[in-house]
Order: structure tokens, then sequence, then C-alpha cells
């Protein structure tokens, strides 16, 4: 699929479910510190504590679906850091 038309916006905590399934195709890999996928209450805690203060954005393809995200964050905020 050709993804060279994509949306950039903030994001909601609307967006939780979508940026979920694409954070759960990670679990098990080293790209996340996390062994147990969050809930989407937690997902969704997560979006509006970063949002508070720092820009989450996602990536929407031609039809309005999240394709993909990116936020900024505290630095060195978790343990495994």
């Amino acid at each position: 699929m050709d993804h060279t038309s994509c949306r950039l916006r903030l994001a909601a905590i609307a967006d939780a479910p979508a940026i979920l399934e694409i954070y759960a195709q990670y679990m098990d890999t080293p790209i996340t510190f996390e062994t147990e996928l969050p809930s989407l209450e937690e997902f969704e805690g997560r979006i509006r504590a970063i949002t508070a203060e720092y820009p989450w954005i996602v990536c929407e393809d031609e039809t309005g679906r999240i394709i993909g995200y990116a936020y900024g964050h505290k630095q060195l905020a978790r343990a495994a850091y």
C-alpha cells in the first residue's frame, strides 16, 4: 500500500484504540520496555498526561485510518532508561 499521501494531526483520546493496536504489534520486540500490553484505560491516561505538556501526533492514511504516531515526553522517565 502506498502511503505517500498521509495527514498529520494532533492525537485525541478517541484515537487510543487505534494507537494501542499499533503499539501491541511491538510488545514482543526490543522496541518497548514493557512486558504487558497496557489496558485501553491506561493508554488513554498516557495520552491525556502526555498531551497536557507535549505533542502527540498521529498519521492518517487517505481513508482516515491511523497508520502511525509519535509523541514527545520527558527524557529518562522510565526506569529502563
